[in-house]
């Protein structure tokens, strides 16, 4: 008797990150657990409720540009809070997020390696309403 291959249900390694932190635990580790130690000024100055959508739409932006593990996009959205909502606008920031041969962790490492000169004109430059604007609508960064 033949038997035959059976068709198995892949899973890529990013599918299964992924469903580590559906959005609503994701928001909830970020905000309750890793703002207070890393973002106080933020955690405490923001409302919650409030607090909790900017992280919730950061994490679709994070998304949007390829960051498929809770990990990424939590260091992604750690850069919307420190450099700017808008930081991967930005012409070294934007070629960096849209580099089309890094994966999400070297581009992280390399967001990570911006010269510092550079990172303080973009935080002055930044738009905080970035927070609220649907993926793949930009302000232009400059």
């Amino acid at each position: 008797m033949e038997t035959k291959e059976r068709d198995v249900l892949k899973i890529s390694r990013q599918q299964r990150l992924a469903l580590l932190k559906p959005d609503e635990a994701f928001v909830e580790w970020y905000t309750e657990s890793f703002m207070p130690d890393n973002l106080p000024h933020f955690y405490h100055d923001i409302e919650n409720a409030m607090l909790r959508r900017m992280v919730l739409n950061g994490r679709r932006v994070a998304v949007s540009k390829g960051f498929t593990d809770p990990s990424t996009q939590a260091h992604f959205i750690t850069f919307m809070w420190t450099v700017g909502a808008d930081f991967f606008e930005f012409p070294v920031f934007a070629a960096i997020v849209n580099h089309p041969k890094l994966s999400p962790t070297e581009k992280i490492d390399r967001l990570y390696k911006v010269d510092g000169a550079v990172a303080s004109e973009v935080i002055l430059k930044a738009d905080d309403r970035a927070w609220f604007r649907v993926p793949g609508q930009t302000s232009g960064g400059e």
